[in-house]
């Protein structure tokens, strides 16, 4: 029985096309009209968060899940991302990276002490 289940493992990570990205640890915070991800043991952030529709589905969920069904919030969160090249500031004061989220792979209450 254990044979199957890692060898049916095995052969749905093979499958999953496009998940090749590095992994994040950071805080993930949703607001009314952005998303933000503040990595951890770095100085760069905050990072723009862009996803897939069923990726950010799953971001929502954790943050629901996290903030007593608010849909607005942060959860600290381990995930499998692209992130982009700097760019110049945007006059709007947007991130000027770009982090995008591939895969949810961990997600907990945001701890207030990911961030800076």
């Amino acid at each position: 029985m254990n044979r199957r289940v890692l060898a049916l493992g095995l052969l749905v990570g093979a499958c999953t096309p496009g998940l090749r990205g590095e992994r994040f640890q950071g805080a993930l915070r949703l607001g009314v009209d952005e998303a933000l991800f503040w990595p951890r043991g770095r100085d760069d952030g905050p990072w723009q968060v862009a996803a897939a529709t069923p990726v950010m589905a799953a971001i929502q969920a954790a943050v629901k899940a996290a903030n007593g069904g608010f849909a607005y919030g942060g959860i600290d969160a381990d995930v499998l991302a692209r992130l982009g090249a700097a760019a110049a500031p945007a006059p709007n004061q947007t991130p000027p990276r770009r982090l995008t989220v591939l895969k949810l792979l961990r997600s907990a209450p945001e701890s207030f002490t990911v961030r800076g």
